[in-house]
Parts: C-alpha cells; structure tokens; sequence
C-alpha cells in the first residue's frame, strides 16, 4: 500500500494506517522538536502530544498531499506551546543564579525578551533555518509561504534582533 493510500484509510478513520504513517514520521518530528527544545526528553514527550493532537484532528484534512505538513506544522506549535511554558521558569531560574554575574543576567534577559518579541511566524522561519539548517525552499513547503516570504521574513528578524541588542549586549 502507498502512502497516499494510508493516509486517505487514516483519515477516513483506520487507527492501523494512522500509526503506520506516524512510524514514518516519528524521526522527522523528533528531529523538529528536539531543535525547539534541545532536550530528549522533551522533545519525546513534544512528539506524543503532537501525535495525539493529530489523531483527533486526522479528519480534517482535506487532501492527503498535505499530511506531512499539516503533521510537522502540529509538532512545530506543540513545541511553540512548550517553550511559551517553560519561559517564565527558565527567566527566573536565569535570573536567580548565583554563579551568574549581574551584567550577563541583564544580557540574558535582553535577549530573550527580544526574541520573545518576535512574531510566532517569524520565530518559526528562524528556528527552522538556523537550528534545523533547513533551506529557504523546505521552510516555504513546510510554513506554506512563498519563498520570497520567508527570505525577506528572515533579513527583517536579523536586522531586528542586531538593532535591538546593539546598544545591550553588543556594546559590552
């Protein structure tokens, strides 16, 4: 059986073919959340929230043609909702460090404060490029935006980042 065709039985509601097509996927999606998070334990649970997310919602799709993106988008906001978690203990923790000098904690604040401020679309075309070392080509495939979206999307993150942080950590 094609893949085409065990994603059509998965979304007609073949639980067999759903799992077939998520034992394909589970490498790729592991990959794609272990950049997010950079931790393996994380990244595993990341990936059977993702799946279980994309069980309930297998019937919504409309073509099978776009099940992997549709699955990778849906491990791509599960780690979003993760990270969005976890900051508010990860600044604290940061802050709160003895070992760490006052100056970097300012330094670590700024940056995170201003990475949060990016937009989700933009965060995710920067993770996607730089942590997944993915091109401008498969970030379009996978966010669905025109390539020349997601090359001028990037140039504006950077140069926002570099001017936000050049009067703080640059400067030092």
């Amino acid at each position: 059986m094609n893949k085409e065709e065990l994603i059509s039985k998965a979304i007609n509601g073949d639980e067999e073919s759903f799992a077939i097509i998520m034992d394909k996927l589970k490498g790729k999606a592991y990959s794609m959340a272990y950049g997010y998070v950079r931790n393996r334990e994380d990244a595993l649970d990341i990936v059977s929230e993702a799946v279980c997310r994309a069980f309930v919602g297998v019937k919504k799709i409309k073509k099978a043609e776009f099940f992997e993106t549709w699955f990778i988008r849906i491990v791509i906001n599960t780690s979003n909702d993760f990270i969005r978690k976890q900051k508010v203990q990860a600044l604290l923790k940061n802050c709160l460090s003895i070992n760490k000098s006052e100056t970097h904690r300012e330094d670590l604040l700024d940056l995170r404060q201003e990475i949060m401020k990016i937009d989700k679309k933009s965060r995710n075309i920067l993770i996607l490029r730089y942590y997944h070392d993915m091109t401008v080509k498969e970030i379009s495939k996978i966010l669905g935006y025109p390539e020349g979206t997601i090359k001028s999307n990037l140039n504006r993150s950077k140069k926002k980042l570099q001017i936000a942080l050049e009067g703080n950590i640059y400067d030092r």
